[in-house]
Order: structure tokens, then sequence, then C-alpha cells
């Protein structure tokens, strides 16, 4: 889960501030529905990430 949560974090870059905390409970509960793979479960917390922060905007 570090390396998936290493993924998620530079996915980030350059966007905006992004609490880690956020990213790991994602990352957490990605991995307790059956996701492993760390590349996904990354760009899958990033991707989500990213979608709440648009929500939010909106």
């Amino acid at each position: 889960m570090r390396e998936a949560i290493r993924i998620a974090r530079s996915e980030q870059e350059g966007q905006p501030f992004q609490d880690d905390g956020v990213l790991e409970e994602t990352v957490v509960r990605l991995y307790a529905r059956g996701m492993v793979d760390p590349a996904r479960l990354g760009q899958t917390a990033a991707l989500l990430a990213k979608h709440r922060r648009q929500s939010k905007r909106s």
C-alpha cells in the first residue's frame, strides 16, 4: 500500500493540495474491496481525489 500511496501522491503533482490522509483512506478502501495492484490503487485514488476537488468547486 505504501507504493500505491506514493503513486497517488505523484499523480497529484501540479494540482491543488490534497490531504494525504484522504489519499491514504481511499487506497485502504479500494484495497479492502479487492484492488491489490499498487499502480491501479494509486492511479484510482488520485483520480477519485481529483473528482472530489472538482465536485467541491461546483
